[in-house]
């Protein structure tokens, strides 16, 4: 009875802390981990424009009969942009989707083997990423490329070097993580379920000193 008096209060714990966790921010304490987080920081703000501009568009197309050519494709660009610039922020705040079940009931060496390598992989991942898209925007800027619409604006040469430079955000937050876990070893690992707890009760640990 006591026990599952005591698994019902942590729930009820770790709900808490993560409803908190929404939120907060989780503040950089490094330099890449600083860039990221003001870039997430701005694009929150290019996505708040493209939603006013999304606004316009329906008042000058459906009230004035008056619909723009650049509307469109001026919030595609700014969504896109902000999208691509929010990768590293999220690894930075670690809001990444992840499929935490396997990886909160096994052991912290074991966790911090996986922790190792979901890191590698994802460093993999937007490397390939990298090194695929650099040749395109290379000769989007070169060429000077454009839509090919009637507004024709210079998008790709916008979106194509976003792209590289979203993805290297990424793989350099990714290579920070990776060293931390590293320096600080498995001892430090913790499920999600444990670091929720353990920001709820901050001096829990020094009940017993």
């Amino acid at each position: 009875m006591e026990t599952e008096m005591k698994r019902t209060v942590d729930d009820d714990q770790i709900r808490h802390a993560a409803g908190e966790e929404q939120q907060a921010l989780l503040k950089p304490d490094t330099f890449i981990g600083w860039i990221n987080f003001y870039a997430g920081e701005f694009g929150k703000y290019l996505f708040a424009i493209a939603i006013l501009i999304s606004v316009y568009e329906v008042f000058a197309r459906y009230l004035f009969d008056k619909p723009t050519i650049w509307a469109f494709e001026l919030t595609v660009m700014l969504c896109a942009t902000g999208y691509f610039i929010a990768g590293g922020y999220v690894t930075q705040q670690r809001r990444h989707i992840g499929i935490t079940v396997i990886h909160d009931m096994v052991s912290p060496r074991i966790r911090y083997g996986l922790d190792i390598f979901g890191n590698c992989m994802g460093i993999f991942a937007m490397s390939v990423l990298i090194w695929s898209g650099w040749g395109p925007a290379e000769r989007a800027l070169i060429r000077g490329e454009t839509a090919g619409t009637p507004w024709d604006p210079p998008s790709p040469q916008i979106l194509k070097p976003m792209i590289v430079i979203g993805a290297t955000l990424i793989v350099l937050q990714l290579l920070s993580h990776l060293f931390q876990l590293i320096k600080n070893g498995p001892e430090t690992t913790t499920s999600k379920d444990e670091t929720l707890l353990q920001a709820q009760r901050p001096a829990e640990g020094h009940d017993d000193v």
